[in-house]
């Protein structure tokens, strides 16, 4: 059974088959896509477009049209698994780049490497990365020279490394090459000038499908967001009842153990890789 990437990094996954009756799982054909009512639908797919997210994402977009208007659309976004080894190594990076607390020690670490630092910016690196210091420790530190700051700097950097480890590891395995549904519309009379309602016509579940081989074109599966709403919630359980949904084994940034669901496109019918 074939698999995508995102698949082989779940873990122990479990597929379903769909559940629906045979007369609800209709053909989705790239070559023709129609609504219920028999409307085509031109596709449009976008890689990696500019959407102003956090740095290390990617954001694909698909489009649909019907009668050149519009109809909808599904974006996807995800960490690619080569921007997280340049920004997110280690449990250190990923704090620098993920929280706040640490914005002046990366602006630090921006205008010189750590075996660079003086005595100054060992202090300021102590200091930062320590956070709020109490008065007497405070003095403690003003008497020490550049080799005690060296090895202060470097217990406080091994505590955020630590500190850190379980959120790094979780972010790794819920974000790598683990392309999510982060936005899906579509457009309803009133987005079209009142003359055209797109609901209800199985337009989400040609993005969800078609959305789900492009990934696999690509070498991944498309996954469920994990700030899921309820209607979101829903839309996949009624997607389980035309396409196999898959089930995998996950965690939480605490820990938690937990599952989420994705779609293999693999199992649906291949597409040319839409990328550049």
């Amino acid at each position: 059974m074939a698999r995508g990437r995102g698949t082989s990094r779940a873990g122990t996954a479990t597929l379903r088959a769909p559940s629906g009756p045979a007369s609800v799982c209709r053909a989705l054909d790239l070559e023709r896509i129609t609504t219920h009512k028999g409307v085509e639908l031109e596709l449009g797919y976008a890689w990696d477009v500019d959407d102003g997210i956090a740095e290390g994402w990617t954001v694909h977009r698909l489009g649909v049209q019907a009668r050149g208007r519009e109809a909808g659309y599904l974006k996807i976004s995800y960490v690619p698994a080569d921007r997280a080894a340049r920004l997110f190594p280690d449990p250190f990076h990923y704090a620098l780049e993920r929280s706040g607390s640490f914005y002046a020690l990366k602006r630090l670490l921006e205008r010189a490497p750590e075996a660079e630092w003086d005595e100054p910016e060992l202090r300021a690196a102590v200091e930062s990365g320590r956070g709020w210091v109490p008065w007497d420790e405070q003095q403690r530190l003003k008497g020490l020279g550049a080799c005690g700051l060296r090895d202060e700097w470097a217990a406080v950097r091994s505590r955020i490394q630590e500190d850190f480890a379980e959120q790094h590891r979780s972010f790794l395995e819920f974000h790598v090459d683990k392309p999510l549904v982060d936005y899906i519309r579509v457009f309803d009379g009133y987005d079209c000038d009142g003359e055209d309602d797109f609901r209800r016509q199985g337009i989400a579940l040609s993005l969800y499908a078609v959305g789900a081989r492009w990934m696999a074109a690509n070498g991944m599966c498309l996954w469920a967001s994990g700030l899921q709403s309820e209607e979101a919630a829903e839309a996949w359980e009624r997607l389980g009842q035309t396409l196999p949904i898959g089930v995998a084994p996950s965690t939480n940034m605490a820990g938690e153990s937990r599952t989420r669901r994705f779609l293999d496109g693999a199992l649906l019918d291949p597409i040319e890789a839409q990328a550049p």
